[in-house]
């Protein structure tokens, strides 16, 4: 099993695209890689509210995930005020 240093969640810039993630997620392998993604607020059948997403390995050449199916947008960048108070 491959271990983690760091989980990140973003909450995402508004966009106009509906297929947009609503959260970033970056995550930091101990081994350095990182892998990045995104986030949809999703309810199931029964009601229940849950988080549904897709990551993709960064390969650090600015290369778009493929399944999070992006738009145009500018790439994300974290501020201070992104950070999601769980």
């Amino acid at each position: 099993m491959k271990q983690y240093n760091n989980i990140s969640v973003f909450k995402a810039k508004p966009s106009q695209n509906a297929k947009a993630p609503q959260f970033n997620v970056v995550i930091e392998m101990a081994d350095g890689t990182k892998w990045r993604g995104g986030l949809w607020e999703a309810t199931s059948k029964a009601g229940t509210k849950y988080l549904r997403g897709s990551l993709d390995e960064d390969t650090g050449n600015g290369d778009q995930p493929r399944t999070s199916k992006r738009n145009d947008d500018p790439p994300f960048e974290p501020s201070n005020n992104s950070l999601v108070d769980w």
